[in-house]
């Protein structure tokens, strides 16, 4: 694996013809056989389904409020009005739903496949040995998904009144454990990230460009939060020696 450093002015193509500036030299890892994520959608059935695991609050799909035990139908659209909503995917990965998220689905019904994030935030514990590792979209990037736990949040104008906020900032996310792939808007690999314990950046759009800023800051998610969830998980387990609750909001 070779490892090439990216400073500022160096840019990448994103999502939507955008392109990513690093906001401070970090390490990329450019893999020389790529994982096929474009052919991971084409081969997905869209016959998959989330199913709530639990809710605390209320939530909707398609504006019909949703209850525990529920299945929801792929490619439908999932809104938490007030609480929280974790939702188990068909190979048992659990995705937490937090601060009025919405999103909306496009599953295998094994494993894997496409999960637009709209609003709010989202925790995700991802299982490590998948056939169709999971894609997630955000306002301004795709993330490719495989054994990883992390989180994504879409700021808000509320979230923007935190002073450790960038005001400029529309997005956030952190690889709590685990590798993540940077997807092109063909769903192909253009470099990676690995984090054994976070790495965050919160993600500043420019004129065609896009700011990734490094960040030290856990940004409403914690070890602890983790933990639970992780445990919450049914079957195998990702693990959780790499956690240290207790810690503060800073890694």
């Amino acid at each position: 694996m070779q490892t090439t450093k990216l400073s500022r002015r160096h840019f990448l193509k994103l999502t939507t013809g955008f392109t990513i500036a690093t906001g401070i030299s970090f390490s990329i890892n450019s893999c020389s056989a790529p994982y096929d994520w474009q052919n991971s959608l084409l081969n997905n059935d869209h016959s998959g389904f989330l199913t709530v695991s639990e809710i605390a609050g209320v939530a909707k799909i398609n504006g019909k409020e949703i209850y525990k035990g529920n299945r929801l139908a792929n490619n439908a659209d999932i809104s938490l009005l007030q609480g929280s909503l974790r939702l188990s995917l068909p190979d048992k990965s659990i995705i937490e739903m937090n601060h009025k998220a919405s999103i909306k689905a496009d599953l295998d019904s094994k494993t894997g496949g496409l999960i637009h994030h709209k609003k709010g935030a989202l925790l995700s514990v991802i299982q490590k040995k998948t056939r169709r590792p999971l894609i997630i979209k955000s306002v301004d990037a795709q993330f490719g998904i495989r054994g990883t736990v992390c989180f994504t949040q879409i700021l808000s104008d509320e979230d923007k009144l935190n002073p450790r906020v960038p005001q400029k900032a529309n997005s956030y996310f952190c690889i709590c454990n685990g590798s993540m792939d940077y997807l092109n808007q063909n769903q192909q690999q253009f470099s990676d990230d690995k984090a054994s314990h976070h790495s965050a950046r919160f993600l500043i759009p420019g004129k065609n460009q896009l700011e990734l800023q490094k960040t030290r800051y856990l940004l409403n998610h914690s070890d602890e939060q983790i933990y639970e969830l992780i445990q919450k998980m049914e079957g195998k387990k990702h693990d959780d020696n790499w956690l240290f609750p207790g810690v503060s909001d800073y890694y």
